[in-house]
């Protein structure tokens, strides 16, 4: 009985010495971490394919996790509501809705003008900062609706030497749509999409790229519109224009010197 325990010491005591000599894990352990490799390499190229966009999550949230390309929702023409937020914000949001998103904090509200118009602007922070990302935020309400989105971004240089065209394109598959933007003079792009139009200017420094923070190699005006309601404002902007005509035309026949 004596021998026996000590063969099994000696069995055990051999165990432990080769396993540390070798650092041989279990392998279990060892099929756990190729398991958990492999699960995390379709997330991050889809991850990096959001990035441009900044949406408030990754895209593999939305189209299915594969290494094949991010699966595009829709085709131009499109709706508002088939258009993805950008960071959050969707085009045609109730003001009411909005506001209730910033209760608590110190935010000054304007009153809407006379056409029904009023805006908001911010500046976007967010950690950790990318060489692409974005800067500050523009909203602008029509009748107490979201009509129009005005994004400014930085431009990292990890775009040098690729298509401007790339960049219009990987913002608009960030928000859900495939489509070729129309290239313009001066490096302004334009894409109409049914009820919702994307505009998009890339400026370059105008002396040098030194002015800029380092990483960064230009600055982009991204401009989302909701059609419908940008047809609504230039006929209400021409009934109100008219109205102002018939005044002052009133005013001139009564005015006696």
């Amino acid at each position: 009985m004596m021998a026996q325990t000590n063969k099994r010491l000696i069995a055990f005591k051999f165990y432990r010495y080769f396993f540390s000599m070798h650092r041989v894990p279990p392998l279990f352990l060892i099929l756990a971490c190729i398991s958990l490799v492999t699960a995390q390499v379709p997330q991050i190229k889809l991850w990096q394919s959001a990035e441009l966009n900044g949406m408030s999550k990754p895209l593999s949230e939305i189209v299915q996790s594969s290494p094949q390309p991010p699966v595009i929702i829709n085709k131009c023409p499109v709706q508002l509501a088939q258009l993805l937020p950008l960071r959050g914000f969707k085009l045609g949001t109730p003001f009411t809705e909005f506001a209730n998103r910033f209760k608590g904090s110190a935010l000054s509200i304007p009153e809407p003008d006379k056409l029904g118009m009023r805006s908001l602007k911010f500046n976007w922070s967010e950690e950790p900062r990318k060489p692409t990302d974005l800067a500050q935020i523009e909203f602008r309400f029509f009748d107490d609706r979201l009509y129009q989105i005005e994004a400014t971004y930085k431009v990292g240089t990890e775009w040098e030497g690729r298509p401007l065209s790339e960049f219009a394109e990987a913002i608009s598959r960030g928000m859900g749509v495939e489509a070729r933007w129309a290239e313009m003079p001066d490096k302004r792009f334009r894409l109409d999409c049914g009820e919702v139009r994307f505009n998009l200017w890339v400026m370059e420094p105008m002396m040098s790229r030194s002015s800029l923070p380092g990483g960064q190699m230009a600055t982009a005006f991204l401009t989302l519109t909701a059609t419908a309601s940008e047809a609504q404002i230039k006929r209400r902007e021409e009934t109100y224009r008219q109205q102002q005509q018939q005044r002052n035309s009133e005013k001139r026949r009564v005015f006696t010197p």
